[in-house]
């Protein structure tokens, strides 16, 4: 949990995940936590929001990635439209 809160301070992201939610974001699938391609991670349903109970979710991390890859260019989209 303070790993991943300090990641997301390293961002600039908001974080509003207690520990206690945060736990409950992972649920039973702690056991799952890794670098393989059928490990979970956890991600923001929508990345422009908060990290909350509400906007975390678990993937997989092929999933992560594409998704990572697609905000990318949609941040550089929202760059380039107000440079």
């Amino acid at each position: 949990w303070q790993r991943a809160k300090a990641q997301a301070n390293y961002r600039k992201e908001e974080w509003e995940l207690s520990f206690q939610d945060w736990v409950a974001v992972w649920g039973t699938n702690w056991h799952r936590r890794g670098r393989s391609p059928d490990s979970l991670v956890m991600m923001r349903r929508r990345w422009q929001e908060p990290w909350t109970k509400r906007n975390a979710q678990l993937v997989d991390r092929p999933t992560f990635h594409a998704r990572q890859a697609r905000i990318k260019k949609e941040k550089q989209m929202l760059k380039d439209k107000n440079d």
